[in-house]
């Protein structure tokens, strides 16, 4: 007689380990790397870095601007490519890209202004689109990376707005990405904490000059960063969404009414991602009010809206829109 085989432990198991094991090889899960292709990841300390441009392929790259010829339009050289993700995202909490990095809308953006315009309390909120970008760089004299491209991808609230405010003050080092006349970055990286959670922040950008420049083969032969992740569809992302919102209903089905009505309540998110590289408030969803847009710009020290100047920077979504924005985060980090 034959035997009745036992079900393997194995078989689906296998796929999804090595799903596991891909993405944790990436370093991003939420990316889509050429293989092989190496990571960089900051460390606390001081490094040096050449960050190198690559060609835009999309057509609607988030930093392309239609009235300045020379932005990050199609077919033009740019230095990053700023995405947006979600983190904790469905029953396996995941990090997804926001539909908004390509100009799209988000269901989960949408359901977070919602909440917002209802007046929720900030901690009921669900999860807000993270702001992240992606870099092309070549380490200089680094023990553990050799002097080669690679990918970078850092929260802007951990490099980029450190760069935009030094860029500010010296505008002079704004060709530093330039293949024939850059420059190289030197950037000071410490310990931070939010929450009792650590991570590494930029603390200073320093721009040196490069002992050698690069001949544009280097663009030539490289990948887009544009090809790197998949944006999903506003359906998919909403069917992911809307799985760690659901309650158990016994079995019942759910009622159109009911489903929307789950949309606003509280999500339990962490405050930092995988990498423990930012924290969850860093920067406030950005909302889209015309009414908003209309508003008389007050003092330097003076919130429009009421709140406290440098106190209260980035706390509200009133905040995407104000005048004083970068006067106020001055004065809050301070």
């Amino acid at each position: 007689m034959k035997k009745n085989k036992k079900k393997s432990k194995f078989g689906s198991n296998m796929t999804k380990n090595r799903e596991k094991r891909k993405k944790e090889a990436s370093g991003f899960g939420y990316l889509n790397l050429p293989k092989d292709f190496p990571v960089y990841k900051e460390k606390v300390g001081t490094c040096e870095l050449d960050i190198i441009p690559y060609i835009v392929s999309d057509n609607n790259h988030p930093d392309g601007d239609e009235d300045n010829p020379d932005s990050a339009l199609k077919g033009n050289q740019w230095y990053r490519r700023p995405i947006w993700i979600h983190r904790n995202v469905g029953a396996e909490n995941e990090t997804v890209i926001c539909p908004k990095t390509d100009g799209k809308k988000c269901p989960i953006c949408e359901t977070r202004d919602k909440q917002f315009r209802e007046g929720m309390d900030k901690e009921d909120v669900v999860g807000k689109a993270s702001a992240r970008s992606l870099y092309f760089i070549i380490p200089k004299k680094h023990k553990k990376y050799d002097e080669e491209l690679h990918v970078w991808g850092i929260s802007d609230f951990c490099f980029h707005d450190e760069l935009d405010d030094e860029l500010e003050e010296n505008p002079e080092h704004n060709v530093f990405p330039d293949l024939e006349n850059g420059e190289t970055l030197s950037i000071r990286f410490k310990e931070d904490s939010f929450d009792k959670n650590k991570f590494v922040k930029a603390k200073r950008v320093e721009f040196l000059e490069r002992k050698k420049q690069y001949s544009a083969d280097i663009i030539e032969d490289s990948p887009c960063l544009d090809d790197f992740f998949d944006v999903p569809s506003y359906k998919e992302l909403e069917a992911k969404f809307l799985e760690i919102e659901e309650e158990d209903d016994q079995g019942e089905e759910e009622q159109p009414e009911e489903r929307e009505e789950k949309k606003g309540k509280k999500r339990k998110t962490k405050a930092f991602d995988d990498d423990l590289d930012e924290p969850k408030d860093e920067k406030k969803e950005k909302k889209k009010d015309k009414k908003k847009m209309k508003r008389k710009k007050k003092g330097d020290n003076e919130c429009p809206e009421g709140y406290k100047f440098g106190k209260d920077w980035d706390e509200y979504v009133e905040c995407d829109e104000c005048p004083v924005f970068k006067a106020c985060r001055k004065a809050h980090k301070k």
